[in-house]
Parts: C-alpha cells; structure tokens; sequence
C-alpha cells in the first residue's frame, strides 16, 4: 500500500464487526453471514480512508471488502491534506486556499 498522503506513514487494513473490533478471518461466517465495516488507516498521524461496509459470508468476501479498502485508500490524494495538519497542530490555523 502507498504510504499515507498526509504525513508518509505506514497505513494497515482492518475488518471490524461491531461490537466485537477486529473481525477474524474466517472460512465461512455462517448463514446470516458477518456485518462488517473495513478501512485502512495511518498508524503514525490517525487518518483513515473511506470506509466499506457489507455483509460477508467466507474468505472470499473477507479479502474482497479488505481489498476494496485499499483500493479507496490508494485512490486518497492530498486534497484535505490541510485538514489533517490542522487536526495535528490545532494551536495553528490553517488557511484553506479554494482552486
């Protein structure tokens, strides 16, 4: 994965199913399947990509919804990356400058 665009850390893709956190990997995940939500976030600023949410029924899906997280997260561009800056050193205004 590309590292964040914000502040050049090392992001992680997590699964997590509410109310239970990290979501396991699993071969199957029965026949009401596992309500899950997966985002990759930065470990060193925080910042957080889009995230997905589905219902996963096996592995399949597992790795599907957590590559579809990466795949928003390497889409990411430093549009807001101003917004990160402000949220890290909020004793400092930052001026957003529209296009």
């Amino acid at each position: 994965m590309k590292p964040c665009p914000f502040c050049g850390g090392p992001p992680v893709a997590i699964v997590t199913s509410c109310p239970d956190g990290a979501a396991p990997e699993l071969c199957t995940y029965g026949e009401d399947g596992l309500a899950v939500e997966a985002t990759v976030f930065c470990h060193k600023c925080g910042s957080q990509g889009p995230e997905v949410e589905d219902v996963i029924f096996d592995r399949a899906d597992f790795q599907s919804i957590r590559e579809r997280a990466i795949a928003l997260w390497q889409a990411r561009d430093m549009r807001y990356a101003p917004l990160c800056v402000a949220s890290l050193c909020a004793a400092q205004p930052v001026s957003l400058v529209c296009p």
